[in-house]
């Protein structure tokens, strides 16, 4: 439905939950994957601090980068502080 350009938009995501929702799958669920399969996101940053900025900017840059043993080790030590 979507090349990856663009967000998939949120009345395509409503329908298609509502659609799901009565199937057993919920919307959380759907946002989740929506969000998951965006090429871009945007990061809020106005109440980040000047350290939280400058890691999330620079996890932004490296991540492509890092090894794969390297990256599971960083989403063990995130799934302590979020569900992911």
């Amino acid at each position: 439905i979507e090349n990856g350009r663009k967000p998939v938009p949120e009345k395509l995501i409503n329908d298609v939950s509502n659609y799901f929702t009565e199937h057993g799958i919920s919307k959380s669920e759907w946002q989740r994957l929506a969000e998951e399969s965006s090429t871009q996101f945007k990061l809020d940053l106005v109440d980040a601090s000047e350290d939280d900025r400058t890691l999330y900017l620079a996890f932004g840059r490296s991540a492509k980068l890092l090894p794969e043993k390297e990256k599971k080790k960083i989403m063990e030590i995130l799934r302590k502080y979020e569900h992911i």
